[in-house]
């Protein structure tokens, strides 16, 4: 009788001390801003809602857009140590951890939304890819399409060959400053939050980035010429720390790599309708936007494909990334 009672006290307690134990915190920083025009900000959201109901609440997902847990570096940093749990953000800021993370940039690889985001989802390119980071304290654990990219100028733009002399912003690495330079620009990399004041200000011409940046940071108030280039398109990655994912249960590990690759997946929809909300608000607000005809899409395309090459060409492991992305790239052409 006493062993009896002495059970169900303890499974009582032991339910009890369960329930009541506070759950697992997931801090998931971003720079973009974090409303409906934001689809780095709708991944995390559907994200959160995903792990928070499979984990029953044991995993609870604090999101931070608009950079309240630092710059991207220092989030980027945070998740390496552990500080934050997650980020998400276009691949190409972890170049500083691993230059491979560059790659989706290189232009002339991808010539539509479809292939591009057939590649992200292949099974092979998308496991070499979010395994990246594994030595430098990241885990990938999803990857999906953004945006293509345009470039926004002071001045009217009509086709690619209009860029010569201009100085264009871009992300720091070579790929998209050789995308600019073969056009006859000048690659200025250039921090975000600089952009506006220095379009203002004239220290530089344009813009290279995707119609939902341009949209969003109202580009066309000083720079209202977008010349739709669709080179490169950008990606979005989702990592977490591996120091705080090795040390979770086997079980929310589970959840949080299958929900992270379920979610890019679901994002894929949604994403391409905020990108063309994102075009409709820029002519709104008095943007002007030019589109290419599909031959000069296509001769853009096989211009900058050789960009890839000159900057991979004596680093064999990004080589041998490029190699990979561009033969699984071909296969769904």
């Amino acid at each position: 009788m006493r062993k009896a009672l002495l059970l169900s006290l303890i499974w009582i307690f032991g339910s009890a001390s369960a329930a009541w134990a506070d759950p697992v915190v997931m801090k998931i920083g971003t720079a973009t801003i974090g409303d409906k025009s934001d689809s780095q900000f709708m991944l995390m959201s559907l994200f959160k809602t995903a792990v928070e109901r499979d984990s029953k609440g044991r995993i609870a997902v604090q999101l931070y857009p608009n950079s309240q847990l630092g710059s991207i570096p220092r989030q980027i940093e945070g998740v390496q140590f552990g500080s934050i749990q997650g980020y998400v953000g276009a691949p190409e800021f972890l170049t500083g951890v691993d230059e491979r993370f560059q790659m989706l940039s290189a232009p002339g690889v991808f010539r539509s939304v479809a292939q591009f985001y057939k590649t992200l989802e292949d099974p092979q390119f998308n496991r070499a890819f979010l395994d990246l980071g594994a030595e430098k304290g990241i885990k990938g654990i999803g990857l999906t399409y953004a945006v293509p990219a345009s470039i926004y100028s002071r001045r009217p733009l009509q086709k690619p060959s209009d860029v010569a002399g201009m100085k264009i912003r871009t992300l720091a690495g070579p790929l998209q400053s050789g995308e600019v330079q073969l056009l006859g620009g000048a690659a200025i990399p250039m921090p975000l939050d600089q952009v506006l004041i220095a379009l203002q200000q004239g220290a530089i011409d344009g813009v290279l980035a995707g119609v939902t940046i341009g949209s969003t940071f109202k580009y066309y108030t000083v720079a209202k010429y977008m010349l739709e280039i669709n080179q490169p398109y950008v990606a979005t990655i989702m990592i977490v720390s591996k120091t705080w994912f090795d040390q979770l249960p086997a079980d929310l590990q589970k959840i949080v790599s299958d929900d992270g690759q379920r979610v890019a997946r679901e994002a894929f929809g949604p994403t391409r309708q905020i990108v063309g909300r994102a075009r409709r608000d820029w002519i709104a607000g008095g943007g002007q936007l030019v589109e290419l005809t599909a031959a000069q899409q296509n001769q853009l395309s096989d211009q900058l494909s050789k960009v890839g090459p000159d900057v991979f060409r004596d680093k064999p492991p990004l080589m041998r990334l490029y190699d990979l992305m561009l033969a699984t790239a071909n296969r769904y052409r």
